[in-house]
């Protein structure tokens, strides 16, 4: 992307927000595609937390509980996050 591209978006951006809000009262997407993106997405982030850890303590029963605590926890987060980003406009097409 050029210097200009992006002084563009900014411009536009820039005035887009002072002619409205950038929160959104209504969601872009269905709560289920959230959740189904999520479980998708932490249960890729799961393996990959159970490798690099039974890499890391050489246990493999170790990795699998750090794994599965982690990623209860970043699951909510994640949910939580999508969450919230749905209902800010910014950067979406008027």
């Amino acid at each position: 992307m050029s210097l200009m591209s992006c002084e563009y978006v900014f411009i536009r951006v820039s005035l887009v927000t002072q002619n409205r809000s950038i929160i959104c009262p209504t969601p872009h997407q269905n709560r289920w595609r959230v959740i189904m993106k999520t479980i998708i997405y932490r249960v890729l982030m799961l393996a990959l937390t159970i490798g690099i850890t039974w890499l890391l303590v050489g246990d493999v029963n170790e990795a699998l509980n750090i794994g599965v605590a982690i990623s209860a926890v970043k699951t909510v987060i994640y949910y939580l996050y999508e969450r919230t980003w749905d209902h800010i406009t910014l950067g979406m097409p008027s």
